[in-house]
């Protein structure tokens, strides 16, 4: 808690990554980074094709409002959906959003069921964070899908993160902290098979050092205002790097 407190940024959100939770940072990054991509470049080589990382379009506005005293301070009372981190989220829970940070925020252990551990990603009621959201500026790369998109806002702990799944495309940006991303082409199934009650945790350290070439995935860690383009129908796992706070644009 103490190391936790010492490592908190201007924003109040802690990188602290316990030492037994080293595993989970990586300098592996095999998915293109384009800080300047054109929107040209974007639909020609990555539009449905290929995952890319490109630049938001600056929220510093939006990365004030979430800090963890702005968020607390404005919506700490509001409710919440926290859902089990399993591949399909399958149970959901209600919480305040001050309690979540308090209580559910710290470095997530090895060896809790995925079913066992909370995570809040989507689900915000839009009547009542709209005055948050519409202070977002979305990725301006393809404004055609993105301004028609669904806004999904999630916080989680280190270590947190939601295991492979596939959904339609989404722009994914991180505002605090960082995440590492995993992803699989939709006709390369992850494999081993992973069960539903395995975290992206417990993947990372107990799975992904025994992959062979050919089975490795792309990945990579994304920081604040990078945003990371997931074409439709990839396979992807997602890992909190300290205390991270994220927001997807799903078209």
């Amino acid at each position: 808690q103490q190391q936790q407190q010492q490592q908190r940024d201007k924003f109040g959100w802690s990188s602290y990554v316990p030492e037994e939770q080293s595993f989970i940072v990586s300098s592996i990054c095999n998915i293109p980074r384009f800080p300047g991509l054109t929107k040209e470049r974007f639909l020609s080589e990555f539009w449905d094709r290929f995952p890319v990382i490109f630049d938001g379009a600056g929220n510093e506005e939006f990365q004030n409002l979430t800090s963890r005293i702005s968020l607390t301070e404005t919506f700490g009372e509001s409710k919440i959906i926290l859902s089990t981190s399993n591949t399909y989220s399958h149970d959901k829970f209600t919480s305040t959003l001050a309690h979540y940070i308090q209580a559910h925020m710290s470095p997530q252990p090895l060896g809790v069921r995925a079913e066992k551990t909370l995570y809040h990603f989507g689900d915000n009621k839009y009547n009542e964070w709209d005055p948050l959201f519409s202070k977002y500026k979305r990725p301006n790369i393809h404004s055609e899908t993105v301004t028609k998109g669904t806004l999904s806002f999630g916080l989680g702990g280190s270590g947190s993160g939601v295991n492979f799944h596939i959904h339609g495309p989404a722009y994914a940006e991180v505002l605090h902290g960082a995440k590492r991303w995993f992803l699989y082409e939709p006709d390369h199934l992850p494999s081993p098979i992973i069960t539903d009650a395995m975290t992206s945790q417990q993947w990372t350290h107990d799975i992904y050092p025994t992959l062979k070439e050919g089975n490795k995935p792309y990945e990579c860690i994304c920081y604040p205002n990078e945003v990371l383009y997931i074409p439709k129908n990839w396979y992807h796992a997602t890992l909190n790097i300290g205390e991270g706070v994220f927001i997807s644009t799903f078209t």
